[in-house]
């Protein structure tokens, strides 16, 4: 990867739409009704709608940096659904031929079995009975003879790190070891959810804590940013000339989603269902606030609302009829 040339720049989408060969094998019924070319509330790690927003920017430079400057280990952890699989995905489909990208997405594995995951990744043979010592050092000697005949940078991106077990962390901190004279044989990427920060406090952990210089961290969108975000996949979508949502049907969204994308996906798809039921092509409060009723993960935000909003009247009319009373006994 040429070191000149910033992830910002390497990485900022286009603002052309995308098309698909029909609309209906998506599963999406109203995307011709809105002037759609493909449906803009997709759940799939789709990088084409990968939305950059602040936190994804700084983390999308502190891994281009680490890589390229040969960290070891990188730390990247958000929440669940805060968008670490698209972005990642992202960044890696990026990265030029000097960089060899390992994914391994069930960690929640022993650490002989994480070895055989990576000699696996590079389709390597290896025999039946080997044990721990030996896969380390098949490893080391594999990694020995790339580095000489290509020079590339090996990356291993495990996704949900925090299942990882702490012998397999074990591992990882050996393997991050190998090196020639001035260079790792091998740089990870820990991606996962808050829970790696609290596995890796562990006491026994320490060794390889030390040895994560350098860590990103994704967290929830901005009022403004889901505004952003929302035109954003409207256009990549086809829809680039008019806002679909109010103004009040966007401050809910941000509301009812806490600023996940993954959950203003589930609420913007349901919206739109409901709002192309009735006919409407405007996304309304309305249409918003029936969707987060009937999302699982959301309803309770609803109930809380309405509870307040009872608290509140109810603590209004005990003022009103205090100032009632207060002031008979002023005039009496």
């Amino acid at each position: 990867m040429s070191q000149n040339i910033s992830a910002a720049v390497l990485l900022q989408p286009t603002d052309q739409a995308l098309t698909a060969p029909d609309s209906q094998t998506w599963g999406w019924i109203y995307t011709d009704f809105f002037g759609l070319t493909m449906p803009p509330f997709s759940l799939l790690p789709d990088r084409n709608f990968f939305y950059c927003h602040a936190s994804a920017q700084e983390t999308l430079n502190t891994l281009y940096y680490s890589l390229c400057s040969g960290e070891s280990i990188i730390k990247v952890t958000g929440a669940v659904g805060i968008g670490k699989t698209v972005l990642c995905n992202t960044f890696f489909s990026a990265l030029d031929e000097h960089f060899i990208v390992l994914k391994i997405i069930n960690p929640n594995i022993d650490p002989e079995i994480f070895l055989k995951a990576i000699l696996d990744e590079f389709s390597l043979p290896y025999p039946v009975n080997i044990n721990g010592h030996q896969l380390v050092k098949y490893v080391e000697s594999f990694l020995l003879e790339l580095h000489n005949k290509r020079q590339c940078r090996v990356v291993v991106y495990v996704d949900e790190a925090h299942q990882l077990p702490e012998q397999s962390l074990e591992i990882i901190r050996i393997l991050s070891n190998l090196q020639t004279q001035d260079k790792n044989l091998l740089q990870f990427v820990l991606v996962g959810q808050p829970a790696l920060d609290n596995k890796l406090k562990g006491k026994n952990i320490v060794p390889l804590r030390q040895r994560i210089s350098f860590s990103g961290r994704l967290i929830a969108l901005t009022r403004a940013e889901v505004k952003e975000y929302v035109l954003f996949r409207f256009a990549r979508a086809g829809l680039a000339q008019r806002q679909v949502f109010t103004k009040k049907a966007l401050k809910l969204l941000h509301w009812g989603s806490a600023g996940l994308p993954r959950v203003i996906n589930i609420i913007g798809h349901k919206s739109m269902l409901i709002a192309y039921g009735e006919g409407k092509q405007t996304i309304t409060d309305r249409h918003v606030i029936v969707a987060i009723k009937d999302t699982e993960s959301t309803r309770h935000r609803c109930i809380r609302r309405t509870i307040v909003r009872h608290c509140m009247s109810y603590l209004a009319g005990i003022i009103a009829i205090l100032l009632c009373i207060n002031y008979i006994e002023f005039i009496l």
